[in-house]
């Protein structure tokens, strides 16, 4: 009995450690797997890992342009209310991440931000 009440106290640490790292994996599944289906062939090859992309959200204050893949042309965010969906890719030192916007309220992908 001993061994199990010490193999569950090991457990809920390692558990925790576990959702701290992986935790917008878990939580964001369905937005993730959106904003990668919204990049290119292409740019899916240079994301490392999709399943430990970085969520966030943001109420968009300023003016910020960001490509609309579909039409090919700038469009701008401010007062959106958005999911930022971010991979790291295999040129992330040069580049940066790929970052997809959603719109929180519909789900929508709407955009890619510039990268350097």
């Amino acid at each position: 009995m001993r061994k199990a009440g010490f193999l569950i106290l090991l457990s809920v640490p390692l558990f925790a450690l576990l959702f701290f790292w992986f935790g917008d994996s878990l939580r964001y599944h369905g937005e993730i797997k959106r904003a990668y289906g919204y990049v290119g062939p292409v740019s899916q090859k240079s994301i490392l890992n999709a399943n430990l992309a970085q969520v966030r959200t943001e109420n968009v204050s300023e003016d910020i342009n960001i490509m609309d893949e579909k039409t090919r042309t700038l469009i701008n965010i401010k007062g959106k209310e958005v999911y930022i969906i971010s991979f790291k890719t295999k040129d992330e030192g040069d580049l940066g991440p790929i970052s997809v916007y959603l719109d929180k309220k519909t789900g929508e992908a709407i955009g890619v931000g510039m990268r350097k």
